[in-house]
């Protein structure tokens, strides 16, 4: 336990203020320290209310040093004569780094970088191996136990349940992943389809909160998530041997898939050409600006968390033809509009001078798909179809009978004796 006397026992608001960022330039608390002792001070990200003498307002702080403008309230606290008592026992700031790539190989390496940088604004950070998990593929059940029960109640037992609580736990996330053969590897689609589905959306957890995890229509009780209430940001990281964006271009569009549910705000993202996987594993590590953008990467992503949606801008590169996921895929028919396939928003296409650019109304990226609106807009959607085609829903199971017994699938070798060997016990 440590002590630090402060500027006076009648210390006015700027002064306790500058005290603060003080404490924070001397690396004596972090981005979310926890101070305790006789005084019970926890600094808690976002918001921390000031409880120390100078009334209800909240205090707005500079922290200097690296660590973003951001709003902080004590909780609860008093100032005992000139002394504060603090330990770092507790940090209540997490950040997430995902790999989908070899391990120790250019992937990994760049994650690791990144989170190095949000280490650097004192706050604590985690490392997920994918090739180090089990997480089977969907098996798109027709009743999703999971939606209903949450990750325990899936059928399947693996580990996906493992990586949902340590996203839910998390306030930000860094995830990379290599392109092999154009796109990222399979099982980021494993991440999307298993862990962070509708059963993330925080859209779907709020509804769920607001009637007591009750079924209004059945009773049932059902499953919900406070932490998936919680904001979080995100950073990409994709990396490939090519020397050009023509082999890479759906790498970086690809990886904003899994964070459309959970709705995590990206606040930068890169895409890496030139990282070979030959001879030597982690080649990365020769490309000395690559690494020194990954580091980047990792304090733009930390000095967003905690921060409110609202506020929560852009960190990255300038440019990318959609203002949302600042990627620069475009679907094209003979006329306008033209739509971001990543963000589901519509605008106008015009070319100045040679020079391409997409009009996106604010009401069009009010829609995103990465927003709560434009997953309700998503869920109207797929209702509509549904009330669309009850008035024959009943002639279904006849009609499908006829391609139920049509064929009978293949089977390697493998499976086919198990399921000789079962059929015979």
């Amino acid at each position: 336990m440590s002590t630090v006397s402060l500027p006076g026992p009648d210390a006015s608001r700027d002064e306790v203020v500058a005290y603060l960022a003080g404490m924070q330039k001397q690396r004596l608390i972090g981005a979310g320290g926890f101070l305790s002792g006789m005084d019970q001070y926890a600094l808690v990200t976002p918001i921390i209310r000031e409880n120390v003498g100078f009334g209800a307002q909240d205090i707005d702080m500079d922290l200097t040093a690296g660590w973003p403008p951001v709003t902080l309230e004590v909780v609860s606290g008093r100032l005992d004569e000139k002394r504060l008592y603090f330990s770092l026992e507790d940090v209540l700031v997490k950040l997430l780094g995902i790999s989908c790539g070899r391990r120790n190989g250019n992937t990994e390496i760049l994650v690791k970088e990144a989170l190095m940088g949000v280490e650097e604004l004192g706050i604590e950070v985690e490392l997920l191996r994918m090739l180090d998990l089990e997480i089977e593929n969907c098996l798109f059940c027709k009743e999703c136990k999971v939606v209903k029960g949450g990750l325990s109640a899936c059928v399947i037992k693996d580990d996906a349940a493992f990586v949902y609580d340590k996203l839910m736990e998390s306030d930000g996330v860094i995830l990379g992943a290599p392109i092999y053969g154009l796109t990222p590897p399979g099982y980021l689609k494993a991440i999307a389809d298993r862990i962070i589905g509708a059963q993330a959306d925080p859209s779907l957890h709020q509804d769920r909160k607001k009637s007591g995890g009750i079924d209004p229509v059945t009773g049932e009780k059902l499953y919900y998530d406070e932490r998936a209430l919680k904001p979080r940001v995100g950073g990409y990281i994709s990396d490939g041997g090519a020397s050009t964006l023509n082999w890479t271009s759906f790498g970086l569009p690809l990886l904003h898939f899994p964070a459309f549910p959970p709705n995590i705000r990206i606040v930068d993202q890169i895409q890496v050409l030139k990282a070979q996987p030959m001879p030597h594993l982690g080649m990365v590590v020769i490309l000395d600006k690559v690494i020194e953008r990954a580091r980047q990467l990792g304090r733009n992503v930390a000095r967003q968390i905690g921060k409110p949606v609202e506020k929560i801008k852009w960190a990255g590169d300038p440019g990318g033809i959609c203002p949302v996921c600042h990627c620069n895929l475009l679907t094209v028919t003979d006329k306008n509009p033209v739509e971001c396939p990543v963000c589901g928003i519509s605008g106008t296409l015009k070319i100045e001078n040679g020079k391409i650019s997409v009009d996106f109304s604010e009401e069009q990226i009010s829609h995103a798909r990465l927003t709560t609106q434009g997953i309700l807009d998503h869920t109207v959607e797929v209702l509509n179809v549904m009330k669309e085609q009850e008035s024959r829903a009943a002639e279904v199971p006849e009609k499908v009978k006829r391609y139920q017994s049509y064929l009978t699938p293949l089977k390697p070798p493998s499976k086919s004796k198990k399921n000789t060997a079962t059929a015979n016990d």
